[in-house]
């Protein structure tokens, strides 16, 4: 299909990124993780708006964590191709390595931006981690097309109040994901 694509590092995500960078000569980048399948474009447009016009190194609707108000499976990262690099040269910690952005909120070299939320939403889930969630993400897809809606933040958030079994399955694949990143940094 003559698509364009970039291989790097397994486990390095910062040079992966770095050497993708260089390859295309990119300025700026959005980072949607693959495990986010149902993300809101108005989220990302509004972002890289708010991005552009404050001359941030990074901005981030989910990091750190503990701070998002977000609903699991909304997240998005922007940043610009000249933090990478400096992140790319300063970042020596094999864990941040591989996990890109972590050095961006750690380390205070950084200009950066949390977006908030005007409702709390951070009890949802709706990332694809498990099987479960895989499972009520297919039911949100079709509850989506039932509608005929394009899968915004509010319209996600009421198919899953509405339904009582992705409402709960989508709760227990909240602890087992919590419980997990808990025993990643202990």
């Amino acid at each position: 299909m003559n698509i364009s694509f970039f291989r790097g590092s397994e486990n390095d995500l910062v040079l992966r990124f770095y050497d993708c960078i260089k390859k295309y000569n990119v300025k700026n980048i959005i980072r949607i993780t693959s495990d986010c399948v149902l993300i809101d474009p108005r989220l990302i447009d509004r972002f890289y708006k708010f991005y552009k016009s404050k001359k941030y190194d990074y901005v981030s609707n989910t990091t750190p964590p503990e701070k998002s108000n977000f609903p699991d499976g909304s997240d998005i990262e922007i940043f610009s191709s000249k933090a990478l690099i400096k992140v790319h040269k300063m970042c020596k910690n094999k864990i941040d390595r591989e996990h890109l952005t972590n050095y961006f909120w750690k380390s205070k070299k950084f200009k950066t931006y949390t977006f908030q939320n005007n409702k709390n939403l951070s009890n949802y889930k709706y990332s694809l981690d498990y099987k479960e969630d895989f499972t009520s993400i297919k039911k949100i897809f079709s509850a989506l097309n039932k509608r005929s809606q394009f899968g915004y933040t509010e319209e996600i958030i009421n198919i899953i109040n509405a339904d009582k079994k992705i409402f709960q399955r989508m709760r227990l694949t909240k602890k087992l994901y919590l419980k997990n990143r808990l025993d990643l940094i202990s």
